[in-house]
């Protein structure tokens, strides 16, 4: 389907006329486009567009144009940098592999500050991307996840780890992301909001990065597996996690290939993750969600006990004292404390209000249904994992 063009116009162009609305991990067949012509490399410097995600199958780079000549790292108008490239796609652009990665390694990065906060999901991490997009001096890229195909469709189930810290990995992680970077003035400090699947990227950009501070923004485990049954839940007709696990309870669950690759794209191969999943049924989306919540944290929890340094922000501390966490925060990265109110009136209005989740209406009356039986489930889940209760309060150290 895709050639490698060599030459001045080695970019290949396509108009978009339809996306497949059930793919929740980009990848380069995303896209249903009309061929129009080739372009410089030069071209994708243009402020409209940006990275979608890399292939080593298919051995390219593919970057999406937006309509209306907008800007996709404004924030403010589009929180989740991955769900608006598909919603507002004008034109893909198709580049050989080797050529992105012949052109980003002309770019230089390695002095620019960056902030990359991770999160547990559900926990506020999209009202820091507002705080920041709102401060003179700095960029936001709000979870571009252009890794996620290759990490989770093209490393075979089962052999995350064992890709992640290879050159070739650890090559195409920095090559988008000095891509992304790239895309900022000269001297603005970035704060990256991570995709779900981004803590494999963490050695690779650690060891490029010459001024970088890494963060985590997590939730208790109740009201943060409540939000996201809710979220995914009134969204029953467009979820593509509820189609696949549907089609999973139709194929036969246990023994279902479906199953087995939703569970991969949830865990990236946690060992514990893997086996709690596959044993709960097609019923119990709550504990699905308690999992991932579960598998996230032991993903920064391993990471600070290799000695990785991770300052972190809790979502109950925002709800209890907001401008006291915006405050630590400041301290913590010395930012001009003459910003602090910028930064609080940036947390005052909903921070997905441009988002497929505010904006859809199709809400149902799915609701999650605490009993005796379903606590006992869940707080064995926690405890496999090493985590209190399903009402006990979780702490990481270094909490802001």
């Amino acid at each position: 389907m895709f050639t490698r063009p060599s030459g001045e116009l080695a970019v290949r162009r396509l108009r978009v006329y339809a996306i497949n609305k059930l793919s929740f991990i980009p990848g380069p067949h995303d896209f249903i486009g009309r061929y129009t012509g080739r372009v410089s490399v030069e071209q994708l410097m243009r402020r409209n567009i940006s990275l979608y995600c890399l292939s080593i199958h298919h051995d390219i780079a593919c970057f999406v144009e937006f309509k209306g000549g907008d800007n996709p790292f404004n924030c403010r108008k589009y929180p989740l940098l991955f769900v608006a490239q598909k919603e507002f796609s004008l034109h893909v652009y198709i580049m050989p592999l080797p050529l992105f990665l012949q052109f980003t390694n002309r770019l230089d990065e390695q002095s620019r500050r960056v902030v990359w906060m991770f999160h547990s999901a559900r926990c506020g991490s999209t009202v820091w991307s507002q705080v920041f997009n709102a401060l003179p001096g700095w960029g936001v890229i709000s979870e571009s996840v252009y890794m996620s195909n290759i990490i989770i469709h093209e490393t075979g189930t089962g052999d995350v780890l064992s890709v992640t810290s290879t050159k070739q990995f650890k090559a195409l992680a920095l090559s988008g992301l000095k891509f992304n970077l790239s895309r900022f003035p000269s001297g603005h400090s970035i704060f990256i909001k991570a995709g779900n699947h981004d803590t494999h990227l963490l050695e690779a950009v650690s060891e490029y990065l010459n001024d970088l501070t890494i963060m985590h923004c997590y939730r208790n485990a109740l009201p943060s597996a409540e939000s996201w049954y809710y979220t995914l839940s009134k969204l029953a007709e467009i979820s593509p996690l509820l189609y696949l696990l549907e089609r999973a309870k139709q194929d036969g669950w246990h023994e279902s290939r479906v199953l087995k690759e939703i569970v991969h794209i949830y865990t990236q191969s946690w060992p514990e993750s893997i086996d709690i999943l596959q044993q709960v049924g097609p019923e119990g989306l709550f504990e699905w969600f308690l999992v991932i919540w579960c598998t996230f944290n032991c993903r920064i929890r391993a990471a600070k006990e290799s000695g990785t340094k991770i300052a972190c922000i809790k979502y109950e501390d925002m709800q209890h004292d907001n401008e006291g966490v915006i405050k630590k925060l400041f301290n913590h990265l010395e930012i001009d404390p003459t910003l602090f109110e910028v930064a609080t009136e940036a947390t005052r209005s909903d921070s997905q209000s441009n988002t497929f989740l505010s904006r859809d209406k199709r809400i149902g009356n799915r609701c999650w249904v605490r009993t005796t039986e379903s606590d006992k489930r869940s707080n064995t889940i926690l405890a496999k994992m090493g985590f209190p209760n399903l009402d006990g309060d979780f702490l990481l150290e270094d909490t802001l």
